[in-house]
C-alpha cells in the first residue's frame, strides 16, 4: 500500500467520528459539514506531514546525490508501462534485471548493517542502519599516534546487484558522483567480504577507492544512462531510469504511450497482431537484431565515440545496428588487430583478462560474445530469445524460457538426433552426459564467484585444451581422466584426429594439471567443477580432498573460498571451520586438519587409487609428483574482467 493511499483510508476512518457526532448534536447542517470538512484536511495534513516527512527528507538527499531522473529522448520510466500491460510489468519486476541498481533503503538493501564491524587491511567500518537509511563510519589508525580515530560517517545511497553479490556506493568528491564502497556482501553466505575479494584479483593489486558508478556501472546498470563528466564544472549524471527496465529492451515509449491513449487504436492493434511500430518488440525483430539488444550489455564492446558516449549517452537504440555505435570486439578477426594493439598498449592484459588465446571469452556476463561466434548464429536463426526470456521464464536465476530447462531449445533445430540421443552422445539417454550443453556450452566462463557455461557452440576438442588452456566438456565431468583419454573416445567416437601429447597430459587427469599448474582462471574453473555434483558422481569425490586442500591456501582469495566452498560438498567436510580471509597461519591449520581427515579416512578404506589421480596403491598422495606440478604453476597476474 503507498502513502496516498494510506493518507485516504486514514483520513475516512477518523473522519467518521465527527459524521456521527454531525447528526446528534447540529441541528444546522451547514455548521456540521463545515467541521467535517474542517476535520478531514487537518487530519490529512497531520498524517500527510508525519508519514511523508522522512521520506521527503529523504529525497532531498538523494537528489543531489543520485543520478537525476532524466526522461527526454522519448524515455518515460517503466511505470507508464504497468497500466497496460500489467503481467509484463510484473515478470520483469521480479527479474535480478531490475534490481540491478537500486536506491538504497529497506526493501533493496541485502547486507547486514547491525552495528557491523569491518575491518581489512586497508580499511575498517563501523555498519549501522539509522531508520530506514544505512550508514557506514570509517575507523581509522593515526600514524602519529597510532591509535584508532573515528571517521566521518557516509550514507549508503545506490546498491548494485541482488542475486549473488550486493555492491554498494556512498558520495563522490563532487555533485553526483558515486563511489564504490570498498566490501561487497556475498548474499549466499550471508557475510561481507573486501571488495576485491569478492572478485579474481591477483593478491598485491591496490584496491581502487576512486571507482565511479558514473564512469563504469552506468554503461548496462541503468536504462539510458549519461555520465556527464565536468559539465560547468560538475559531474551531472543522468539516467532515465536505474536498473534494466522495459525501454532498455524495448526502446523509447513515450511516442508508443501517446498513440495508443485511446482504448479503440489497442483494441486495433490486438486483431493485427501486434503489429504496432511505435515500439520495438524483439520477438519481432530479426535473430540478429534481437540478440544486439541483449549484446549491447552482455558483451565486450567497444565504443566508437567516447566523448559522445560519456555526454549524451550511448547512442545505440533497440533495433539499431549495434556495430554502428558499440561494435563487439572479436580478437580473432583482422579488423581488429589495430584497435587491440592500442589497447594493450594502455592494458598489456586486456586481452588475456578477457579471452581465452583462440578469441573464445573467458568471462562471466559476455554471453553475446560466444553467441554471435557460434555457427547456430552465423548459419541459422539462434538467438538470445532462443533459450531466455525476460518475461515467460522458468526459473528467476538463468531465465530460461519455459519448456527450455533441457534439450528442447537444440532439438528444435537438430531434430535428426531426437530419436537417437543415445548413438550421437554414447552416454545413457537421461543421463548429464547426454545434455547437449553439457558438451557443447561446457563451464569455461568464469564470474562472481561461479563458473558460467560458453556461450559459444561448440564441440569438446583436446587439441583447444592444450593450445588454449581451456577445459573441455569430457574432463570438466571426467575428473579423474587424462586428456589422451578423451581423445581417444573423440577419435573413435567423432572421427577427430588425435595430437601429440606429452606424458603428463597421457598420464595425469587433466582436471588436476589445471588445479596445480594453471592460471587463476583455471585454478578457479578446476576447483568449482570438483564442487559440481554431476562430476562428482562420475569420478567420486573420496580422492578430491588432499588436492583442494592445497588450494585452501592459494594466493588468490577468490579461489581459497571457492576451494572452501567444494570441501564443504563433501560429505567429511561439511562441518570444516575454514575462513578463506583469514591469517595465513590458521589457513595452514585448516589445510593440516583437511589433510588428517582425510588420511583416517583413507586408512579405514582405500575409496580410489590411480596414477592419474596421483593417489597410491597405499591411499597416499603422490606428494612428490603433486609438488613438482605446484612449482610449476602459472602465477601470471590476473584480474578478470568480470
Amino acid at each position: 500500500m503507498n502513502t496516498e493511499t494510506l493518507i485516504v483510508l486514514l483520513t475516512i476512518g477518523i473522519g467518521i467520528l465527527p459524521i456521527i457526532w454531525i447528526r446528534r448534536f447540529f441541528k444546522n447542517w451547514l455548521w456540521g459539514l463545515l467541521l467535517c470538512i474542517g476535520v478531514f484536511t487537518a487530519t490529512g495534513a497531520f498524517i500527510w506531514h508525519n508519514v511523508t516527512s522522512s521520506t521527503v527528507s529523504k529525497k532531498k538527499l538523494q537528489s543531489k546525490s543520485l543520478p537525476h531522473p532524466r526522461l527526454a529522448g522519448g524515455y518515460v520510466s517503466s511505470s507508464k508501462c504497468r497500466s497496460c500491460h500489467p503481467s509484463e510489468y510484473a515478470s520483469w519486476y521480479h527479474t535480478y534485471h531490475r534490481t540491478m541498481t537500486q536506491v538504497a533503503g529497506p526493501e533493496s538493501v541485502v547486507g547486514n548493517f547491525d552495528k557491523v564491524n569491518l575491518k581489512s587491511k586497508s580499511h575498517s567500518f563501523y555498519l549501522e542502519q539509522k531508520d530506514n537509511q544505512f550508514w557506514a563510519q570509517e575507523i581509522y589508525q593515526n600514524p602519529k599516534t597510532n591509535q584508532n580515530e573515528i571517521g566521518t560517517w557516509n550514507q549508503i545511497l545506490m546498491t548494485t546487484g541482488s542475486h549473488q553479490t550486493q555492491i554498494y556506493w556512498v558520495q563522490g568528491p563532487q555533485s553526483n558522483q558515486l563511489r564504490i564502497f570498498p566490501f561487497a556482501y556475498l548474499i549466499l553466505k550471508n557475510k561481507w567480504v573486501p571488495l576485491k575479494d569478492a572478485f579474481l584479483k591477483y593478491p598485491e593489486q591496490v584496491e581502487n577507492e576512486n571507482l565511479f558508478w558514473n564512469f563504469n556501472c552506468i554503461q548496462c546498470h541503468a536504462t539510458a544512462g549519461q555520465s556527464r563528466p565536468q559539465v560547468r564544472g560538475k559531474t551531472d549524471t543522468r539516467v532515465g531510469e536505474l536498473g534494466i527496465a522495459c525501454e532498455s529492451c524495448h526502446g523509447p515509449a513515450a511516442n508508443h504511450v501517446r498513440i495508443n491513449q485511446g482504448p479503440l487504436h489497442r483494441y486495433q492493434n490486438h486483431f493485427r497482431n501486434n503489429s504496432d511500430l511505435t515500439i520495438v518488440n524483439p520477438k519481432r525483430e530479426s535473430h540478429r537484431s534481437s540478440s544486439q539488444i541483449c549484446g549491447q550489455c552482455h558483451g565486450i564492446f567497444y565504443i566508437l565515440d567516447l566523448d559522445h558516449a560519456k555526454k549524451h549517452g550511448f547512442q545505440y537504440r533497440p533495433g539499431d545496428d549495434l556495430e554502428k555505435t558499440k561494435p563487439t570486439i572479436r580478437p580473432q578477426q583482422a579488423k581488429w588487430k589495430k584497435i587491440l594493439n592500442d589497447l594493450e598498449k594502455q592494458d598489456p592484459t586486456f586481452l588475456s583478462n578477457r579471452y581465452w588465446s583462440d578469441g573464445m571469452v573467458r568471462v562471466g556476463g559476455r554471453e553475446y560474445n560466444g553467441l554471435v561466434e557460434s555457427p547456430c548464429y552465423q548459419k541459422g536463426t539462434m538467438s538470445c530469445l532462443s533459450c531466455h526470456s525476460m518475461h515467460n521464464y522458468q526459473a528467476r536465476a538463468d531465465q530460461l524460457s519455459e519448456g527450455m530447462e533441457g534439450d528442447q531449445a537444440c532439438l528444435d533445430c537438430h531434430s535428426s538426433y531426437r530419436k537417437q540421443i543415445t548413438q550421437h552422445t554414447h552416454h545413457p539417454e537421461k543421463s548429464a552426459g547426454s545434455r547437449c550443453y553439457n558438451c557443447h556450452m561446457p563451464y569455461t566462463a568464469y564470474g562472481l564467484l561461479k563458473a558460467q557455461r560458453s556461450h559459444q557452440i561448440d564441440n569438446p576438442s583436446v587439441q583447444s585444451s592444450v593450445e588454449t588452456g581451456r577445459p573441455n566438456a569430457c574432463n570438466l565431468c571426467h575428473l579423474d581422466q587424462t586428456l589422451d583419454w578423451t581423445q581417444k573416445y573423440l577419435n573413435q567416437w567423432y572421427q577427430i584426429p588425435t595430437i601429440n601429447l606429452t606424458q603428463d597430459q597421457k598420464e595425469i587427469s587433466a582436471v588436476l594439471l589445471w588445479l596445480l599448474r594453471g592460471d587463476a582462471g583455471q585454478r578457479a574453473l578446476a576447483v568449482l567443477t570438483m564442487g559440481w555434483d554431476v562430476a562428482k558422481e562420475t569420478s567420486g569425490d573420496k580422492w578430491l580432498a588432499p588436492f583442494l586442500a592445497e588450494l585452501l591456501n592459494d594466493p588468490y582469495t577468490a579461489i581459497r573460498f571457492l576451494a572452501g566452498q567444494s570441501l564443504w560438498k563433501i560429505q567429511e567436510f561439511k562441518n570444516l571451520k575454514y575462513d578463506s580471509q583469514a591469517a595465513p597461519k590458521q589457513r595452514m591449520d585448516s589445510k593440516n586438519k583437511v589433510l588428517s581427515i582425510w588420511k583416517r579416512a583413507q586408512t579405514s578404506k582405500i575409496s580410489q587409487t590411480g596414477k592419474s589421480i596421483l593417489i597410491k596403491p597405499d591411499g597416499k598422495v603422490n606428494r612428490g609428483k603433486m609438488l613438482q606440478f605446484l612449482s610449476q604453476r602459472n602465477d601470471r597476474r590476473m584480474d578478470l574482467s568480470e
